[in-house]
C-alpha cells in the first residue's frame, strides 16, 4: 500500500481566491491523478491566527498591554482583560473562522473532491492562550511572563469551551448536509515547550501537555482528528530549532498512553522534520529516538522541501527506517500560503514523488 498526501492546510492567495474547484483542480495537476490524498483543506488566510488576535482588541473585552506587528513571535501583542471580569466565550470567539468553516462545509457537495472529507484547522486552546496572553517567554520581562501564565490558568477553561462551540458548531452543519469532515488540531506549543525546558523537566511537561491535548481531541467526533505539531511558522521562521526528535517521540509515548486510559484512539499525526525556513536535518542521530515511537501512532512524515528535494528523500528515508514502518502520508511541515505559486507547484511535485517512492 503506497503513501498518502497529507496536505496541511493553505495554499498561495493567488489560488485560494479561485473559485474552490478551480482552485481544487489546480492542486489535484501538481500532485497527478494516481495519488491519493488524505483530506480536502483549504485555510484563506496563512495568517488566519493573526487576524483572530487581530480582532480580539476589536471586541472591547481585552487591551493589548504590548504592541506588535506580528512580524515574528517576539512580535504579537500581548492581552490582558479590560475590566475586572475576563473575557467568556462570545468574546473569544473567532467568527472568521467559524464562517469559513461553514463556507468550507456547504461548499463541499459542490466541488468534485473524489469522496474526500473536508478538513478544517483548529489550534488548541492552550496555544491560543499562550500566544495572546502569555508570550515568548523572557527573562527581561519575567514578572509579566508569571501574570500571564497565571492568566491563562484560570482562563484556559473558557478557552476550552469557545473551541468545543466552534468545533460543534461545524459538526451539526455538516451532519445536516451529509459532508465528512476531519479537524486538524494543530499545537505548536508542545515541541516548543519540550525543546526549551531543562531535560529533567521534560517527561512531566510532556504528561502535563499530554493531558491538554487529549482533552481537546476529546472535543472532536470520534475518528474525524488529525493531530498537527509544528515548530511555528510565523514569518516563515521557527519558534525552535529541534536538536532531535526526542521530545517529539516522549510527548507521543505520553499522549498515546493517556489516549488509550481515556478509551480513545489514537488519530494520524503529522511530525515535521523540516521546520521555519529550514530542510529536514540528515543526521542519523536526529531520528533515532523515532525508534522508541508507540507503534500505534499512523504517522504523517512532515519531511518535504521543495528547495531540498534530496534532503526530503533522505529524511523520509530516516523516518521509516528508525519507526520501522512506512509512513501513512508525507507533507511539508507547514502549509503553504506563504509560497509563490511556482514554490507551491514545485512542493506538491515533490509529494507526489515521495508518496510513490518504493518503502523498504
Amino acid at each position: 500500500m503506497g503513501r498518502k498526501v497529507h496536505l496541511v492546510g493553505s495554499f498561495p492567495p493567488e489560488i485560494t481566491r479561485q473559485e474552490p474547484q478551480a482552485a481544487w483542480d489546480w492542486v489535484r495537476q501538481q500532485v497527478g491523478a494516481g495519488t491519493e490524498l488524505t483530506a480536502r483543506p483549504f485555510d484563506g488566510d496563512p495568517d488566519w491566527l493573526v487576524g483572530y488576535l487581530r480582532g480580539l482588541g476589536a471586541t472591547g473585552a481585552v487591551r493589548a498591554i504590548r504592541g506588535g506587528d506580528f512580524s515574528g513571535y517576539d512580535a504579537v501583542p500581548i492581552y490582558r482583560p479590560t475590566g475586572g471580569e475576563p473575557p467568556g466565550t462570545d468574546a473569544l470567539r473567532d467568527a472568521d473562522r467559524v464562517r469559513r468553516a461553514r463556507e468550507l462545509i456547504a461548499g463541499h457537495r459542490d466541488t468534485d473532491a473524489g469522496g474526500l472529507p473536508v478538513q478544517l484547522s483548529r489550534p488548541s486552546p492552550l496555544d491560543v492562550g499562550l500566544l495572546s496572553l502569555v508570550g515568548l517567554p523572557s527573562w527581561r520581562h519575567a514578572l509579566r511572563t508569571a501574570r500571564g501564565t497565571v492568566l491563562l490558568a484560570t482562563q484556559l477553561d473558557t478557552l476550552n469551551r469557545t473551541a468545543q462551540s466552534e468545533i460543534s458548531d461545524a459538526a451539526r452543519l455538516a451532519a445536516e448536509l451529509d459532508v465528512p469532515v476531519v479537524w486538524q488540531l494543530e499545537t505548536p506549543a508542545v515541541l516548543y515547550a519540550l525543546n526549551l525546558v531543562p531535560r529533567a523537566l521534560r517527561p512531566a511537561t510532556a504528561r502535563a501537555l499530554a493531558r491538554q491535548v487529549a482533552g481537546a481531541l476529546a472535543m472532536i467526533p470520534p475518528g474525524a482528528a488529525v493531530l498537527h505539531l509544528c515548530y511555528g511558522g510565523l514569518g516563515r521562521t521557527e519558534l525552535i530549532a529541534p536538536s532531535s526528535t526526542r521530545p517529539a517521540v516522549l510527548f507521543l509515548n505520553a499522549l498515546a498512553g493517556r489516549l488509550r486510559r481515556q478509551g480513545g484512539a489514537l488519530p494520524p499525526v503529522h511530525i515535521p522534520f523540516a521546520y521555519g525556513a529550514q530542510p529536514p536535518p540528515g543526521e542519523e542521530r536526529h531520528y533515532a529516538p523515532l525508534a522508541r515511537l508507540d507503534s500505534g501512532w499512523r504517522l504523517i512524515a512532515g519531511v518535504a522541501d521543495e528547495n531540498a528535494p534530496e534532503a526530503s528523500r533522505t529524511a523520509l528515508e530516516l523516518v521509516e527506517r528508525y519507526t520501522g514502518r512506512q509512513a501513512e502520508a508525507v507533507a511539508t511541515a507547514c502549509g503553504l500560503g506563504r509560497h509563490s505559486v511556482t514554490a507551491a507547484a514545485e512542493a506538491l511535485a515533490l509529494l507526489a514523488e515521495l508518496a510513490g517512492s518504493a518503502g523498504d
